[in-house]
């Protein structure tokens, strides 16, 4: 992380990319903690969280700063169907 938004949004950029071009499931996951990190830090969360859905919600990877006490959830997804939506009010 730089003092530098552009440049740290750069760097986000360059990630995703390196994500979109990878030839293994492998090579994604090795992008993924820094990417978490990058977001976090960009947008000041204490807290960034990957979950993934299949039969309910898995918590795939997480980053959070040493200091964060708590976990605010805010749940989005490209595939947000009314029942996806309906269980993640129920799961609060």
């Amino acid at each position: 992380m730089t003092n530098n938004i552009v440049a740290d949004i750069n760097h986000i950029l360059d990630v995703i990319a390196i994500i979109n071009q990878a030839t293994s499931e492998e090579k994604i996951r090795k992008c993924i903690p820094d990417l978490l990190e990058y977001l976090g830090m960009c947008s000041l969360a204490s807290h960034v969280c990957l979950f993934e859905l299949s039969n309910g919600f898995t918590k795939t990877y997480e980053w959070s700063q040493e200091d964060a006490d708590s976990v605010p959830i805010f749940a989005m997804t490209a595939n947000a169907f009314g029942d996806d939506i309906e269980r993640t009010k129920r799961w609060g």
